[in-house]
């Protein structure tokens, strides 16, 4: 279930999940994995919160 509509917490708790799995595949720094994820946003035109979603949908595929 997508956690996107929620509020504030929950776009929060979706954004460090991301920056997590991101510090931790990739050995990124909070900050390296934070700019990852803001660059990919723009790049696709979505919001943080909706990029961290498909980050957290993609890595559950895998693990």
């Amino acid at each position: 279930m997508p956690l996107v509509n929620g509020g504030v917490f929950t776009q929060t708790a979706l954004f460090d999940k991301a920056k997590g799995i991101l510090m931790k595949q990739r050995h990124l720094e909070e900050d390296e994995a934070y700019g990852s994820l803001r660059k990919l946003a723009m790049t696709r035109g979505k919001t943080i919160a909706q990029v961290s979603q498909d980050l957290i949908d993609s890595a559950s595929l895998l693990f």
